[in-house]
C-alpha cells in the first residue's frame, strides 16, 4: 500500500516514484532476473467480466537509450468468461477457469525463455469490489493454478493483487503514448502528451498531462516515460471513477429505464441473455425510447465525483479505448456513424447514432449485424444501444468533454497491437528493471 494510503481509498491526488510504479506492475525484488536483451511478458489482465492474457515479446535498443520494442505476440492472447471475482463464493474455480490462458502462453513462450519470463496477473474494477478475505483467497487460488501448472511459467504470490484504478489509468496512458510514437504519429518527445479514457464494466479512468509545474493539489501522478534521449517526468492527472463502469451503470437503472435502453423485440430472461420477443420469466423486453434510457443514465451519472481535482479537459487530445471504442466500432459498422480517419467523433454524434441504433427492431438489428463484429458477440448487439448512450453522456457528463468538439479518437488497436494497460504495464516494468 502506498504513502499510507488506506485499503479501499481512491485519493483524489496520488503521488507515486518511479520505483512505487513499478513496484505496482512487479515487486523488483522478486522480479525474474533479464538475463538478455529480448524475452517475454505474460500478462493476465482480470477484468469484471473476465480474463484475459496476453503474450507480448521485447527487445532493448543497443545502447539501452531508446525505449524497449514491445510488439503483442499474434495469437498469443485469450480471454475465458466470468471474471475471477464472480467465484468469491468458490476461489478454487477461479484458479481453473485461468488454465487454458496458461496452456496458451505456455505454447507460445519458449521452453528455454519461460524461467525469466515476466509473468503477472492484476485484477481491476470487478475485484476492487470483493471484500476481504475473499479477496485474497482468490488470489492464492490464481497464484497456486500458476505454481502447479506443468508449464515454467512462474512467478511469487506478490504477482498476484489488485491494480489501482490510478495505475490502470497510467498503464493505459503509456499503452496509448508508445504505440502512437512507435508509429510515427507523435514524435519521441511527445510521448506523453496523448490523454486516455477508458471504459470497463466496474469502472472508467481518465488520465490527462498536465504541465510540468503541476503539483499534488492538482492530482499530478509524476512518471517516467522512456525516450530516445535516456527517459524524462512528466506529470498526468490520473482517476478512476468506481462503480461508473458500463455493467454498475446499468444496475442503477430501473427496469423501465432498462426496457427503454433496449430495442423494441429484445428480451431479457432474467440472466441478461437476450431472445427475440418470446415469452419472459423475471425479465423484460426492450422498448427502444432512448430519450427514456438518456434520463436514466444522467440520473445515475448525477452521482459522478467532479470533485477530484480534474482540469480542463477543452484543447486536450484523448485516445477512447475499450468500452467507448467498442460501442463506437460497431456503430460504424451499423451504418449510423461516418468512417473516419483518424476515428474522431464528437459526444453529439455519438448520442445520435445511438438514438438511430435504438430505434430499429431487434430482429432486424440481429438479422443485420450478427457475427460482423468480432468484438460484439451475438449476445451484446442489443445492448449496443446502451453502451453507446452511456459513452456519450459519459464523455459530457462525467468528463465535461465539449458535446460538439471530437477530440477524442477511438481506437482499438494502433499497428496491430491491441489498446491495453498491459502494454503500459510492460513498459513500466521493463524501465525499472
Amino acid at each position: 500500500r502506498m504513502h499510507g494510503t488506506p485499503s479501499g481509498s481512491t485519493p483524489a491526488a496520488l503521488l507515486l516514484s518511479i520505483g512505487c510504479l513499478l513496484s505496482e506492475v512487479l515487486p523488483l525484488a522478486a522480479a525474474p532476473a533479464l538475463t538478455g536483451s529480448s524475452g517475454y511478458a505474460v500478462i493476465f489482465d482480470a477484468g469484471s467480466t473476465g480474463t484475459r492474457v496476453h503474450v507480448y515479446r521485447f527487445e532493448r535498443a543497443h545502447g539501452g537509450s531508446a525505449p524497449p520494442m514491445v510488439r503483442a505476440v499474434p495469437g498469443g492472447s485469450l480471454k475465458v468468461k466470468p471474471g475471477v471475482s464472480s467465484f468469491a463464493s468458490a476461489p478454487p474455480l477461479a484458479g481453473q477457469s485461468i488454465l487454458p490462458l496458461l496452456d496458451l502462453a505456455s505454447r507460445i513462450v519458449p521452453v528455454a525463455q519461460q524461467p525469466d519470463a515476466i509473468v503477472l496477473l492484476r485484477a481491476t474494477g470487478g475485484m476492487r469490489l470483493v471484500p476481504e478475505p475473499r479477496r485474497s483467497q482468490l488470489y492464492d487460488a490464481l497464484f497456486t493454478a500458476v505454481a502447479s501448472h506443468p508449464s515454467q511459467l512462474k512467478a511469487p504470490r506478490e504477482a498476484f493483487g489488485t491494480l489501482s484504478g490510478e495505475l490502470e489509468g497510467v498503464y493505459a496512458f503509456l499503452s496509448v503514448n508508445h504505440l502512437l510514437a512507435r508509429t510515427g504519429q507523435i514524435s519521441p518527445s511527445e510521448i506523453g502528451s496523448v490523454g486516455a479514457l477508458d471504459l470497463g464494466g466496474a469502472s472508467t479512468q481518465i488520465v490527462t498531462p498536465l504541465p510540468r509545474a503541476a503539483n499534488a493539489a492538482a492530482g499530478a501522478v509524476p512518471v517516467f516515460l522512456p525516450g530516445n534521449t535516456g527517459g524524462r517526468d512528466a506529470k498526468v492527472f490520473s482517476h478512476s471513477h468506481l462503480g461508473f463502469g458500463n455493467k454498475q451503470a446499468m444496475a442503477a437503472l430501473t427496469p423501465l429505464e432498462l426496457s427503454a435502453c433496449l430495442p423494441s423485440g429484445a428480451c431479457t430472461n432474467g440472466a441478461w441473455d437476450l431472445t427475440i420477443s418470446g415469452s419472459v420469466t423475471d425479465g423484460f423486453c426492450g422498448t427502444g425510447k432512448p430519450v427514456v434510457c438518456e434520463a436514466g443514465i444522467a440520473r445515475a451519472l448525477g452521482k459522478f465525483d467532479h470533485g477530484v481535482g480534474q482540469p480542463a479537459v477543452q484543447g486536450r487530445r484523448f485516445i477512447g479505448m475499450s468500452l467507448l471504442f467498442y460501442a463506437v466500432n460497431f456503430a460504424r459498422l451499423a451504418g449510423h456513424l461516418p468512417p473516419r480517419a483518424p476515428p474522431r467523433y464528437t459526444a453529439s454524434e455519438l448520442t445520435a447514432a445511438a438514438h438511430a441504433l435504438c430505434a430499429e427492431p431487434y430482429a432486424a438489428l440481429f438479422d443485420r449485424l450478427k457475427g460482423r463484429d468480432p468484438l460484439t458477440p451475438d449476445g451484446a448487439v442489443a445492448w449496443r444501444c446502451f453502451d453507446l448512450l452511456y459513452a456519450s453522456r459519459l464523455l459530457t457528463d462525467g468528463y465535461r468533454l465539449p458535446p460538439n468538439e471530437a477530440v477524442v479518437e477511438f481506437d482499438g488497436e494502433i499497428d496491430g497491437t491491441e489498446l491495453e494497460w498491459t502494454l503500459g504495464a510492460v513498459h513500466a516494468h521493463l524501465a525499472g528493471a
